[in-house]
C-alpha cells in the first residue's frame, strides 16, 4: 500500500502508528484505531481499503 510508507504487515493486518487495517475473512477491510492502548474498530467495512484512509 502506498499510501502508507511506515506500514508493517502481520497476517491480516497492516499497521501504522495508531491506524490498523484488517482484513476480514468476508474480503472487507476493516479499520481499527488504538485509543487508550485499545484498538477499536471505529468504521464500517470496505472492498477498498483506501476508502478508510
Amino acid at each position: 500500500m502506498t499510501a502508507l510508507p511506515h506500514a508493517t504487515t502481520d497476517a491480516n493486518r497492516v499497521t501504522t502508528g495508531k491506524l490498523q487495517l484488517r482484513l476480514g475473512k468476508d474480503n472487507l477491510w476493516y479499520r481499527f484505531d488504538n485509543q487508550f492502548n485499545d484498538w477499536t474498530l471505529t468504521r464500517p467495512p470496505a472492498a477498498d481499503p483506501q476508502s478508510l484512509l
